[in-house]
Protein backbone atom coordinates (compact mmCIF):
# COMPACT_ATOMS: atom_id res chain seq x y z
CA UNK A 1 0.00 0.00 0.00
CA UNK A 2 0.83 3.44 -0.88
CA UNK A 3 0.30 5.55 2.53
CA UNK A 4 2.34 8.17 4.24
CA UNK A 5 4.41 6.64 6.83
CA UNK A 6 2.82 8.01 10.17
CA UNK A 7 4.40 7.41 13.76
CA UNK A 8 4.47 3.83 14.43
CA UNK A 9 1.99 3.30 17.18
CA UNK A 10 2.20 -0.71 17.36
CA UNK A 11 4.91 -2.69 14.90
CA UNK A 12 4.95 -6.48 14.43
CA UNK A 13 2.33 -8.09 15.85
CA UNK A 14 1.81 -11.43 14.62
CA UNK A 15 -1.74 -11.97 13.79
CA UNK A 16 -1.83 -15.66 15.27
CA UNK A 17 -0.82 -13.83 18.85
CA UNK A 18 -3.06 -10.27 18.92
CA UNK A 19 -6.59 -9.76 18.93
CA UNK A 20 -7.51 -7.51 16.05
CA UNK A 21 -11.14 -7.44 16.81
CA UNK A 22 -10.29 -5.94 20.39
CA UNK A 23 -7.39 -3.72 18.92
CA UNK A 24 -9.87 -2.22 16.33
CA UNK A 25 -12.46 -1.51 18.82
CA UNK A 26 -9.69 -0.09 21.52
CA UNK A 27 -8.54 2.14 18.56
CA UNK A 28 -12.17 3.34 17.95
CA UNK A 29 -13.03 3.90 21.44
CA UNK A 30 -9.75 5.91 21.60
CA UNK A 31 -10.64 8.40 18.78
CA UNK A 32 -7.41 7.12 16.53
CA UNK A 33 -6.92 8.78 13.56
CA UNK A 34 -4.34 6.70 11.69
CA UNK A 35 -4.01 3.34 9.87
CA UNK A 36 -3.46 -0.36 9.95
CA UNK A 37 -1.15 -2.94 7.55
CA UNK A 38 -1.48 -6.08 7.58
CA UNK A 39 0.74 -8.03 5.36
CA UNK A 40 0.23 -11.80 5.03
CA UNK A 41 1.80 -14.88 3.35
CA UNK A 42 -1.71 -15.66 1.40
CA UNK A 43 -3.17 -18.04 -0.59
CA UNK A 44 -0.89 -17.60 -3.45
CA UNK A 45 1.91 -15.08 -2.80
CA UNK A 46 1.93 -11.78 -0.47
CA UNK A 47 -1.04 -9.90 0.39
CA UNK A 48 -1.61 -6.53 1.83
CA UNK A 49 -4.24 -4.70 3.43
CA UNK A 50 -5.55 -1.52 5.35
CA UNK A 51 -7.84 0.00 7.21
CA UNK A 52 -8.41 4.16 7.92
CA UNK A 53 -9.20 5.91 10.83
CA UNK A 54 -10.27 9.26 11.48
CA UNK A 55 -11.54 10.33 15.16
CA UNK A 56 -11.95 6.68 16.00
CA UNK A 57 -14.42 6.52 12.90
CA UNK A 58 -13.56 3.16 10.40
CA UNK A 59 -13.74 5.16 6.85
CA UNK A 60 -11.56 3.22 4.58
CA UNK A 61 -10.39 0.13 3.27
CA UNK A 62 -7.60 -1.42 0.48
CA UNK A 63 -6.48 -4.62 0.17
CA UNK A 64 -3.96 -5.68 -2.87
CA UNK A 65 -2.81 -9.53 -4.09
CA UNK A 66 0.66 -8.49 -4.93
CA UNK A 67 1.11 -11.53 -7.04
CA UNK A 68 -1.43 -10.61 -9.77
CA UNK A 69 -1.27 -6.90 -9.10
CA UNK A 70 -4.70 -6.65 -8.22
CA UNK A 71 -6.32 -3.90 -5.80
CA UNK A 72 -9.41 -3.63 -4.09
CA UNK A 73 -10.77 -0.48 -2.41
CA UNK A 74 -13.08 0.89 -0.39
CA UNK A 75 -16.52 -1.28 0.91
CA UNK A 76 -15.28 -4.50 -1.09
CA UNK A 77 -12.00 -4.35 0.62
CA UNK A 78 -13.32 -4.32 4.35
CA UNK A 79 -14.31 -8.13 4.78
CA UNK A 80 -11.08 -9.22 3.11
CA UNK A 81 -8.80 -6.78 5.37
CA UNK A 82 -10.57 -8.42 8.10
CA UNK A 83 -10.43 -12.05 7.23
CA UNK A 84 -6.67 -10.89 6.65
CA UNK A 85 -6.23 -10.72 10.32
CA UNK A 86 -7.32 -13.77 10.87
CA UNK A 87 -4.38 -15.20 8.49
CA UNK A 88 -1.63 -17.31 10.79
CA UNK A 89 0.97 -16.09 9.04
CA UNK A 90 0.92 -12.48 8.83
CA UNK A 91 2.13 -8.85 10.75
CA UNK A 92 0.08 -5.92 11.68
CA UNK A 93 1.10 -2.60 11.73
CA UNK A 94 -0.36 0.46 13.18
CA UNK A 95 0.94 3.88 12.16
CA UNK A 96 -0.93 7.32 13.71
CA UNK A 97 -1.43 10.12 11.62
CA UNK A 98 -2.19 13.73 11.87
CA UNK A 99 -5.58 14.70 11.17
CA UNK A 100 -3.63 16.96 8.34
CA UNK A 101 -1.81 13.99 7.02
CA UNK A 102 -5.12 11.95 7.33
CA UNK A 103 -7.07 14.35 5.13
CA UNK A 104 -4.26 14.16 2.54
CA UNK A 105 -4.27 10.72 2.49
CA UNK A 106 -7.73 10.73 2.19
CA UNK A 107 -7.20 13.21 -1.09
CA UNK A 108 -5.20 10.49 -2.58
CA UNK A 109 -6.81 7.58 -1.99
CA UNK A 110 -10.55 8.42 -2.01
CA UNK A 111 -11.27 5.05 -3.87
CA UNK A 112 -10.31 3.66 -0.37
CA UNK A 113 -13.23 5.42 1.18
CA UNK A 114 -16.33 3.38 2.64
CA UNK A 115 -19.70 4.36 2.31
CA UNK A 116 -20.66 1.88 4.97
CA UNK A 117 -20.58 3.18 8.44
CA UNK A 118 -18.79 0.56 10.41
CA UNK A 119 -19.43 0.57 14.68
CA UNK A 120 -18.09 -2.02 17.41
CA UNK A 121 -21.55 -3.84 17.01
CA UNK A 122 -21.46 -4.04 13.49
CA UNK A 123 -17.90 -5.16 13.42
CA UNK A 124 -18.08 -7.68 15.91
CA UNK A 125 -21.08 -9.47 13.95
CA UNK A 126 -18.84 -9.16 10.27
CA UNK A 127 -15.28 -10.23 11.92
CA UNK A 128 -14.69 -13.50 11.18
CA UNK A 129 -14.07 -16.58 13.07
CA UNK A 130 -11.29 -18.09 10.84
CA UNK A 131 -9.33 -16.95 8.01
CA UNK A 132 -10.34 -18.16 4.60
CA UNK A 133 -8.49 -18.23 0.86
CA UNK A 134 -11.81 -17.88 -1.44
CA UNK A 135 -11.30 -14.20 -1.33
CA UNK A 136 -7.44 -15.05 -3.42
CA UNK A 137 -9.36 -17.81 -5.43
CA UNK A 138 -11.87 -15.64 -6.29
CA UNK A 139 -9.20 -13.19 -7.60
CA UNK A 140 -7.07 -15.93 -8.97
CA UNK A 141 -9.87 -16.99 -11.42
CA UNK A 142 -10.66 -13.93 -12.66
CA UNK A 143 -7.21 -13.27 -13.62
CA UNK A 144 -6.95 -16.31 -15.46
CA UNK A 145 -10.42 -15.61 -17.50
CA UNK A 146 -8.75 -12.61 -19.01
CA UNK A 147 -7.82 -13.29 -22.15
CA UNK A 148 -5.40 -11.81 -24.52
CA UNK A 149 -8.31 -11.14 -26.82
CA UNK A 150 -9.73 -9.11 -23.96
CA UNK A 151 -6.41 -7.32 -22.61
CA UNK A 152 -6.29 -5.73 -26.56
CA UNK A 153 -9.86 -5.45 -26.57
CA UNK A 154 -9.25 -2.98 -23.26
CA UNK A 155 -6.70 -1.39 -25.06
CA UNK A 156 -8.50 -0.78 -28.64
CA UNK A 157 -6.39 -2.60 -30.55
CA UNK A 158 -8.30 -5.72 -30.88
CA UNK A 159 -8.98 -7.21 -34.75
CA UNK A 160 -6.13 -4.84 -35.76
CA UNK A 161 -4.92 -8.01 -37.50
CA UNK A 162 -8.35 -8.88 -39.23
CA UNK A 163 -7.80 -5.92 -41.76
Amino acid sequence: MDLPLGAPLQQSLKTRETDMLAKIQELMDKGFTGYIIVTIDGHDGIEEGALLFKKGELIGAGYEFMKYDVKIEGNAAFEIVLNAFRAKHGIVDIYTLTTQHMELLIAFHERMLMSIKIDKKKLQKIYPKEFTDKYAKEVIKRQKEITKYELFKKAGIAGLAEH
